[in-house]
């Protein structure tokens, strides 16, 4: 307690000279061990967990590619009909006006000056 004091009277003595505080008088021990491996431990195991699922769904994944793939032709069009494939990022298409697709107004047919043609 009396060591704490004189740390924190040093510190400040150094902050009033204009000094910067030093890495040796930062204390980073911590009386909460315990809090600190149990949250740890919590941590690990998420991260363990979170491996072992990003395993088991890759191997499904590659089980369910060699189980496609070892089908036959008329095999594989009947598991396409049951199972369409869904188009995720498909973009929405807008209705057109008559012949809009098709029409452009062209540089060659206008019949309005503008002043990009009298440069």
């Amino acid at each position: 307690m009396v060591e704490a004091e004189v740390r924190k009277t040093s510190m400040a003595e150094r902050k009033a000279d204009g000094d910067t505080v030093g890495l040796n008088d930062i204390i980073t021990d911590d009386e909460n061990d315990e809090v600190e491996y149990e949250a740890w431990k919590v941590r690990e195991l998420r991260r363990l967990k979170r491996d072992r699922e990003e395993r088991e769904a890759f191997a499904k994944e590659q089980a369910e590619l060699d189980r496609f793939r070892n089908l036959t032709e008329d095999e594989k069009r009947a598991e396409m009909k049951v199972n369409p494939k869904q188009i995720t990022n498909k973009a929405a298409k807008g209705k057109y006006k008559f012949m809009q697709k098709y029409y452009h107004r062209g540089a060659f047919y206008m019949d309005e000056e503008e002043n990009v043609l009298k440069r």
